[in-house]
């Protein structure tokens, strides 16, 4: 928790009120420390960023380099990654200055990190030309770190720039597994915004078959990193190794990513169907589950092969097994079933998953969900948007909400109404879902729903518990979608309904919202219009610092908590809070478990290989506590094992919290870091959706 003390209060006070202002008596003789600098960061802003970029000329400017890469730069464009202005331009260029002399390796990576949180386009061009010639350009380590920037920069929406593909293919050629890994990462983040660069087909060739050659690496992570590279390029290796569902298998996580892989090729499926007619189930009360399980999702809508066989081993030993084996294969058997109703154009055919009390109703809701919008877009919508409708208007929230979600697809005149209707009701899981399907549909002028306008701008003013948050934010997306112009940097709005000058006022007042996630949100709306948005920057500065309330600083302080002990469905785990400079979000979680709050909740998000997610009361993603606490980021790692606190933009954590399966480097420095599960990994793994937590016990110092 750093240096304790009044400083630290007033730290801690400083970041629960996001208030600069409110740091200057804990900074020494204009000097500041590591620990204010990262509130800075935290706390945020343009101001934030200029109070950092003046350290970057001081003395200590090691000790605080760390923390610009906790600011979020301002968005400069609506529907584009925010390129560097003002501020934000002036620490760009000086987080490079420094960088480009920089020998030391630890500095070199943060100054690196730093360019890939708060850095634009300059910065790409800036790496990839130093990264060239990249076998003498650098250490094996400062190399690495940069290619990993470059992979953040792509996550982030940025291109790469000419000679920034043969960076990276310089980098899988390298000898060193480091810089290969960190290449590889670099290909699946920026296939995305640069895939032209790869698409020639001697380019391409040349890729790929470096990337399969990574597959024989010593590396788990290495070959994991290099089937989601194959998966991104739409290729497979000639011969798929004989351990992917077969007797000898690699690990999990590796064999999960090559599963996918398969999945996403016409040949791979076939190759698919071939060893899940062999596959034993063995080994299925562990995390090789999401192996079988990932396998046949990638099947669903494929009608080229029965899986006779794997049926009738699943329909003999499902009855019988026990435990953990009995819960997967209880999914198996759904997952079966699925293609089946495809097949039949049968929905309802899922909902006899939910005689199996391992199964929990509101997934076997979700497979229907999921399996009327496969029929309907096989039919063209001439089978299963019926079921899909009704579902929509579902009496239980977390099924509605689910439905409503994927009308964003439907192409049903149908769609609209029911939509507007979910916006009308009073439930925030229903609203936040419908809203971001107004969302989506509003990119295509044949699904746009202009009568939705109306009922957005109603219900803005409505949204106001902290609850509401994700509802808010996606209703201001939505509104934003419907009005704002082809032409994003200037012009009128549409006519949607609603008078224009009427929305931008509604909009223009969010400057004062307190919550940041909507404040945000606001502003991004406006950008079309350059006079509203220096009207909202203006306002939002008058905006008194924002509160936690539900946050008891005192509370904090006298937290002597260093961990937690989850006890679940599957068995338990510990999270050790050693490490994490989250003080906030760890009383916050001691607080809840003291209560009982997690007892009972599933976890609602297995997604394996990245995460496994839980704390909502809900069961459906959108529940909470029922306030919110500020995000406390810092540039610690999201390696296996690491525990953070999902949100819904900066400063909306709650309760739930998620687990890493493998390193995400994409979410460093923006979900903050609580802890590391230390003990009870293998239990994680094992964790499928509608687990439970059954009770959390806390872990205080002796």
């Amino acid at each position: 928790m750093g240096d304790l003390g009044p400083r630290y209060e007033a730290r801690l006070l400083a970041e629960v009120r996001r208030d600069l202002d409110a740091l200057e008596p804990v900074v020494t003789g204009g000097r500041m420390g590591k620990h204010e600098a990262v509130s800075v960061g935290r706390i945020g802003g343009p101001a934030a960023a200029r109070r950092l970029t003046a350290t970057l000329d001081g003395e200590n400017w090691e000790e605080v380099v760390v923390a610009t890469a906790l600011l979020e730069p301002t968005q400069t464009t609506r529907n584009a990654p925010p390129e560097p202005r003002g501020p934000w331009a002036v620490m760009e260029r000086s987080l490079w200055g420094r960088y480009a002399v920089t020998e030391d390796i630890q500095t070199a990576e943060s100054l690196v990190f730093a360019l890939a949180r708060v850095g634009g386009m300059r910065s790409m061009m800036w790496l990839t030309v130093d990264l060239d010639p990249l076998p003498i350009a650098h250490t094996p380590q400062r190399a690495a770190s940069a290619l990993r920037a470059i992979a953040l920069l792509c996550a982030r929406g940025f291109s790469l720039p000419d000679g920034g593909g043969v960076v990276i293919e310089s980098g899988l050629r390298s000898v060193h597994g480091i810089v290969r890994s960190a290449a590889a990462y670099a290909l699946t983040r920026c296939l995305a915004t640069s895939g032209e660069l790869f698409a020639e087909e001697a380019v391409h060739s040349r890729v790929r078959d470096r990337v399969v050659g990574l597959l024989s690496g010593p590396e788990p992570d290495e070959v994991r990193t290099a089937w989601k590279a194959l998966a991104k390029l739409g290729d497979l290796p000639m011969t798929i190794p004989s351990g992917i569902l077969g007797p000898v298998p690699p690990p999990w996580r590796v064999e999960v990513e090559a599963v996918r892989a398969m999945a996403g090729d016409e040949e791979g499926r076939a190759e698919l169907y071939r060893r899940l007619e062999t596959f034993g189930l063995s080994g299925l009360d562990g995390p090789r589950a999401h192996v079988l399980l990932v396998a046949l999702r990638g099947l669903r809508a494929d009608t080229s092969g029965r899986l006779d066989t794997l049926m009738a081993a699943v329909a003999s030993a499902w009855p019988l097994a026990k435990g953990r084996r009995r819960r997967a294969l209880a999914w198996a058997r759904c997952e079966l079933l699925f293609r089946r109703a495809f097949e039949e154009r049968t929905p309802q055919m899922l909902e006899s998953c939910a005689t199996d009390p391992e199964v929990s109703a509101l997934h076997v809701a979700k497979l229907v969900v999921d399996a009327s919008l496969a029929i309907g877009r096989a039919t063209k919508g001439k089978r299963g948007l019926d079921t899909l409708l009704a579902l929509a208007a579902d009496a239980r929230p977390a099924v509605a909400a689910f439905a409503l979600a994927t009308l964003a697809e439907v192409d049903d005149a149908r769609a609209n109404p029911t939509l507007r209707a979910a916006l009308e009701g009073v439930d925030v899981g229903r609203i936040a879902a419908a809203a971001g399907a107004v969302a989506a549909r509003s990119k295509d002028a044949a699904k746009r729903d202009e009568n939705a306008a109306e009922v957005l701008v109603r219900l803005i003013p409505r949204l106001v518990d902290p609850g509401s948050v994700e509802a808010k934010v996606a209703v201001v997306d939505a509104l934003a979608d419907l009005i704002t112009p082809s032409g994003v940097d200037g012009g009128m709005p549409r006519n949607v309904g609603v008078e224009a000058e009427h929305v931008v006022e509604l909009l223009g007042g969010l400057a004062v919202d307190p919550v940041h996630a909507v404040r945000v949100a606001a502003r991004r709306a406006l950008l079309f219009d350059a006079p509203a948005t220096t009207r909202f920057d203006l306002r939002a500065q008058q905006r008194p610092a924002a509160a936690f309330p539900a946050v008891d600083v005192s509370e904090v302080l006298a937290s002597n908590a260093r961990g937690l002990k989850v006890h679940t469905t599957a068995g338990s785990f510990s999270i050790s809070f050693a490490g994490a400079q989250a003080p906030i979000n760890q009383a916050n979680l001691v607080r809840l478990a003291t209560g009982g709050a997690f007892a009972g909740t599933p976890w609602h998000r297995v997604v394996p290989g990245f995460v496994t997610q839980g704390g909502d009361p809900r069961g459906d993603g959108y529940g909470g506590p029922g306030y919110l606490v500020p995000c406390e980021w810092s540039n610690l790692k999201y390696v296996r094992g690491t525990v953070g606190m999902a949100h819904a933009g900066k400063d909306t954590a709650g309760s739930q919290f998620f687990i890493a399966h493998t390193a995400q480097p994409h979410l460093d420095g923006r979900y903050t870091v609580v802890g590391f599960v230390d003990d009870g990994m293998d239990v994680v793994d094992s964790l499928l959706v509608g687990d439970r937590i059954e009770r959390v016990e806390v872990a205080t110092a002796p």
